[in-house]
């Protein structure tokens, strides 16, 4: 289990803090599966796993700061395995794409909420310089 050697952490710990049943990571291991809600539960506790990674078992396994979620920097859109003929792979495949227009959508929703606050900001800022005495520096 390389996360678990990578992260110095048990598989207890790891089903603790990720709300899941004890054994359920070590099982999915050894049945080589990790269903959607688990890989989603796992995600959610630990946001530094690649998602491709866990769910292809390809690439780089942890996301290193200010990269993509899904490559490294020297991974790209090219370096992905093709899809072949098995089902489990379109099935990944389809929950990643899924898992990313989610992703967007949230961030989307995110950038106009900080877009307002901005919008506010200025506004304060702008009523406070309106206030300032004629003799200070309106910069």
């Amino acid at each position: 289990m390389l996360f678990l050697d990578e992260m110095n952490i048990t598989e207890r710990k790891v089903c603790l803090k990720a709300g899941l049943s004890n054994g359920l990571v070590g099982k999915a291991v050894r049945a080589g599966r990790f269903s959607k809600s688990l890989r989603a539960k796992l995600l959610k506790a630990y946001p530094q796993i690649n998602r491709y990674w866990l769910a292809t078992g390809n690439g780089e396994m942890l996301i290193r700061e200010q990269e993509p979620a899904m490559y490294s920097k020297n991974e790209n859109i090219e370096a992905l395995p093709k899809i072949g003929k098995d089902l489990d792979d379109e099935k990944v495949y389809a929950e990643l794409i899924e898992t990313y227009k989610n992703e967007i959508t949230q961030l989307h929703v995110a950038l106009q909420e900080a877009q307002k606050q901005i919008s506010h900001l200025v506004e304060t800022v702008n009523a406070l310089v309106a206030r300032l005495p004629a003799d200070v520096p309106k910069k």
